[in-house]
């Protein structure tokens, strides 16, 4: 039986607008990140990224549509559409067209993305109050996903605020997030997705395939990156120029 089978018309619904609603707020957004930051850009400055990033989310979120309509989802399918993209982006994060943006793209920004992961209670309503996935997995993923996603906003404006001082509650925020988005997975090998064995079907199976964990680890990194290319900790080689400059004699 599939899950699709155990939910109302009106719960469909829901599912397939949150899920697909989500989708095109992160796509958006980073389209908008990345005209920011274009913006910003020194003259002369390497602008490939502009054309490399939302280039690649798009496809990458256009073939992950497209597979979760096409029938339930396989297992082996989660592994490359997770992986592949979040090594790929974190290696993309350290090349010079993509570190120009991150550099340019206000961390807090990147940080309150995040928000659209309170979007996983319809994990428990209504897709585990109908009975159609298991408790294993259900809360937990469900549960991760909210209290990250509604405690963006505050790590944000804390970020905002003081960027160095916020650095403690940032990382925190981060490792927990990127846990969640881990334990997931997990939870729905150790004790199933669907109750009683049912299949993952469109439009939920959209968030394993890009929604969720390889999305939302993705973001997590390159929201990393951004910060450490903005506020650099104390002592690190990124700061040491600058050091060295202020404690040039003036001509």
């Amino acid at each position: 039986m599939l899950i699709n089978e155990y939910l109302s018309p009106i719960e469909a619904w829901i599912v397939t607008a949150t899920v697909l609603g989500a989708t095109f707020l992160v796509l958006t957004a980073s389209g908008v990140f990345v005209g920011w930051a274009a913006r910003a850009l020194p003259e002369g400055a390497d602008r490939r990224g502009l054309l490399i990033v939302p280039t690649l989310l798009v496809l990458w979120a256009t073939v992950a549509i497209t597979m979760s309509a096409m029938g339930p989802l396989k297992f082996e399918w989660f592994l490359p559409f997770a992986l592949f993209p979040i090594l790929a982006g974190a290696a993309l994060s350290f090349t010079g067209p993509v570190t120009s943006l991150l550099r340019h793209t206000p961390t807090q920004w990147m940080i309150g993305l995040q928000t659209y992961r309170a979007a996983g209670a319809i994990f428990l309503f209504p897709m585990y109050t109908s009975g159609a996935l298991t408790a294993g997995f259900a809360y937990p993923a469900a549960i991760g996903d909210v209290i990250t996603g509604l405690a963006a906003p505050y790590v944000a404006w804390r970020v905002a605020r003081d960027p160095v001082g916020a650095r403690g509650i940032f990382l925190a925020w981060t490792l927990f997030g990127i846990a969640d988005l881990i334990v997931a997975p997990l939870s729905a090998q150790l004790w199933g997705f669907g109750a009683e064995g049912r299949e993952m079907t469109f439009a939920i199976t959209a968030i394993p395939l890009f929604l969720g964990p390889p999305f939302g680890i993705l973001i997590h990194i390159l929201t990393l990156r951004s910060y450490s290319l903005r506020h650099p900790a104390p002592g690190s080689q990124a700061t040491q120029p600058a050091q060295g400059r202020s404690a040039a004699p003036s001509p």
